[in-house]
């Protein structure tokens, strides 16, 4: 199968993708701060299959079964967007996904709504030893963000922060691994705001739920850049 031609990508934030029967590319631009290089991940929904965006926004899916899907495209720090595409045998079969600009939040699926690959397990969330862990989040030195965790009545859970300085890709085998340091919040205490810096250059969020879906308990996670002032 020869590869499909995709667009250049523009400015605004967008996913947009080319598929033959066997398969689809995509477009990102207009990150966040601090998530430039953080790709686009796009799903097809009701199945196990999906994939990363390119610099450049393509992607492509091969070996699709010939039929109707659902692109489902998401990005830290833009809404999710969604598709319907027709994949036939035989054929160059193209999408175009474009992002909605509308949110802030650098939490993917921190609203627990996509849950594509199992029908109660939310995307981008990790089920381990009876807690729920995010993806974790590169932080850019010297900004200000807000974390905000918003339960639902009379919720029995918390939202652990665990933090530490920026990692090289591979550490050394001889090398120390660095300390984590911990927060949390609690119904009574939801927010937290926070100034990066390099010993707080990346986060990751871990639910405890006692046993429960995190949608069960929650509404929204949320973690937004704030201005400067």
């Amino acid at each position: 199968m020869r590869s499909c031609g995709c667009p250049a990508p523009i400015r605004s934030p967008i996913a947009r993708g080319c598929r033959k029967s066997k398969g689809v590319p995509s477009t990102a631009s207009s990150a966040p701060v601090g998530m430039e290089r953080f790709p686009t991940k796009i799903i097809v929904d009701g199945t196990s299959y999906s994939t990363l965006a390119g610099s450049g926004g393509a992607f492509e899916f091969r070996n699709l079964p010939s039929g109707r899907y659902k692109l489902i495209a998401l990005r830290a720090g833009n809404g999710p967007a969604t598709t319907e595409v027709d994949v036939r045998e035989g054929q160059t079969n193209q999408c175009r996904l474009v992002l909605s600009d509308q949110s802030s939040n650098l939490i993917r699926n921190g609203d627990f709504a996509i849950r594509w690959k199992e029908k109660f397990a939310p995307d981008c969330w990790d089920f381990w030893q009876g807690t729920w862990n995010g993806e974790i989040i590169p932080l850019k030195s010297g900004q200000k963000y807000r974390l905000t965790a918003k339960f639902k009545p009379d919720a029995d859970a918390e939202v652990v922060l665990r933090w530490t300085r920026h990692l090289p890709h591979a550490l050394p085998r001889t090398a120390t691994a660095p300390m984590f340091q911990t927060r949390k919040l609690t119904p009574d205490e939801s927010t937290h705001e926070f100034t990066a810096s390099e010993n707080f250059g990346l986060l990751q969020l871990s639910l405890k739920t006692s046993g429960k879906r995190p949608q069960e308990l929650f509404e929204n996670v949320e973690l937004r850049p704030l201005a400067k002032d």
